[in-house]
């Protein structure tokens, strides 16, 4: 039903930005935690603000974070486009 969509989508939505590190920064987890976060694109998108906003650093410290992004984008739309089918 719609009502269960909704609960399973906040239910991923609250797990996938725990993992990226929107609730608390990933630098005081462990190594293991760290890691694992920094498989999804929200960790990396973190990463970026965070160097530029409380860090201080100037905008050449989101490159790299930016192009992590750009590649997973990349690769999802590669993904899409490989399983689109016409009918």
């Amino acid at each position: 039903t719609e009502d269960q969509v909704v609960l399973f989508s906040l239910i991923a939505m609250f797990l996938f930005t725990a993992l990226a590190g929107a609730w608390f920064p990933l630098e005081v987890t462990g190594p293991a935690f760290n890691t694992v976060g920094h498989l999804t694109p929200g960790a990396w998108a973190m990463d970026g603000l965070q160097n530029i906003v409380v860090r201080g650093l100037g905008v050449e410290s989101a490159l790299l974070p930016a192009a992590v992004l750009i590649a997973y984008a990349l690769g999802f739309f590669a993904l899409a486009v490989w399983r689109f089918k016409f009918e």
